[in-house]
Order: C-alpha cells, then sequence, then structure tokens
C-alpha cells in the first residue's frame, strides 16, 4: 500500500481520534513551518468562531487538562518541527522566553 499525504493524514486523524474519543477533521498546514490545525469546538483553545485549535495546542489540552495556557505563555517545539506534536517535544514557556529561545536555536544551527 503506498502512503500518500492525504492518506497519512487521514490516519493520523483516525488514530487521534480513536485514542480521545473526539471526532477530528485536519486542517494540514500549507507551509512547512506552520501549524496543523484540528477542528475541536470543546477545546478551551479553539478559535470561537471556526472551532479550529492548532495541533500542538491540543495535544497540550489532552496530556495537561490542569496545566492552562495563561495568556503570556506558548506552547513551544522543543526541537523546532512544527509538524512534531509529540507531548515530549512540546514545552510550555513564557512569551519572553519564547522568542529567547529561537534566538539560541539560530545560534545554534548557524555555527553547524
Amino acid at each position: 500500500m503506498m502512503w500518500t499525504p492525504e492518506k497519512v493524514l487521514r490516519f493520523r486523524e483516525k488514530l487521534i481520534g480513536e485514542l480521545t474519543g473526539h471526532q477530528l477533521w485536519y486542517h494540514p498546514a500549507k507551509e512547512k513551518n506552520k501549524d496543523n490545525m484540528v477542528f475541536h469546538p470543546e477545546c478551551p483553545y479553539a478559535d470561537k468562531n471556526t472551532g479550529k485549535v492548532p495541533e500542538h495546542r491540543y495535544i497540550w489540552w489532552l496530556n495537561n487538562p490542569d496545566k492552562k495556557i495563561k495568556y503570556n505563555e506558548m506552547i513551544h517545539h522543543v526541537n523546532g518541527d512544527h509538524q512534531d506534536n509529540r507531548i515530549e517535544n512540546l514545552m510550555k514557556v513564557k512569551r519572553k522566553q519564547h522568542g529567547k529561545l529561537h534566538e539560541e536555536l539560530k545560534k545554534l544551527n548557524s555555527n553547524n
């Protein structure tokens, strides 16, 4: 069986839906370093008009329901890959720290 990008998304959608008991619809990112979106209006981080929530915030909510993301906080992708939404790759940080983390990543990448 050939795994096309469409089949991979459908499989991912079905798997997370089965694990969480939520029916999901993926809205894959059109650009490389953009976030995939999930349709889940019940998530506290979902857009009130569209019901869409960035996948990394959705995964954070599922794994840390009592660790709310406050206004001055963000979910950072530790390895810099916005498509890698494994919980071990997600870290809650203050907005000010987030910018500094990305500056450090740029410095490390430019030295290699």
